[in-house]
């Protein structure tokens, strides 16, 4: 359980950065757990992906749909879209992100153009994209 909870704290970078990260971080906990029994993924196959240098290739069905059952449950992928204004809602509440609206916004038009053969596959690609672009939106 504890590397399903360091791959969200990397895989959702912007809202990390928040005043309120304390609170953010229990909830995404909490929300792993509950996917963790919504979707079940082996530990085995998140240390795989993670080893891979987290190759998209690699990463599971399992992996990807986990993926998706916590963005669907922060309200960010309603219904196999990714809601974009509430990404950028989520991540420009952070203090520290303010003004970085542009990147944001940057980062969320070339990522939310990522598609897969399913949804799962479109939160995970979505997810990643967003990840990848996290040293450009915080000027690193």
């Amino acid at each position: 359980m504890r590397m399903n909870f360091l791959f969200y704290v990397i895989s959702l970078f912007l809202v990390l950065h928040s005043t309120r990260a304390h609170d953010f971080l229990d909830t995404i906990q909490d929300l792993i757990e509950i996917c963790q029994k919504e979707v079940p993924q082996s530990e085995q196959d998140l240390q795989n992906f993670i080893k891979s240098n987290m190759d998209l290739a690699k990463a599971t069905n399992a992996v990807k749909c986990h993926s998706k059952c916590i963005l669907e449950k922060q309200g960010l992928f309603p219904k196999g879209v990714f809601d974009e204004k509430a990404f950028l809602n989520l991540t420009l509440n952070s203090s520290d992100l303010k003004d970085y609206h542009a990147e944001v916004v940057k980062a969320i038009d070339e990522c939310k153009k990522e598609k897969g053969a399913d949804d799962c596959e479109t939160a995970f690609k979505i997810n990643m994209c967003l990840r990848s672009k996290s040293d450009e939106v915080m000027g690193h």
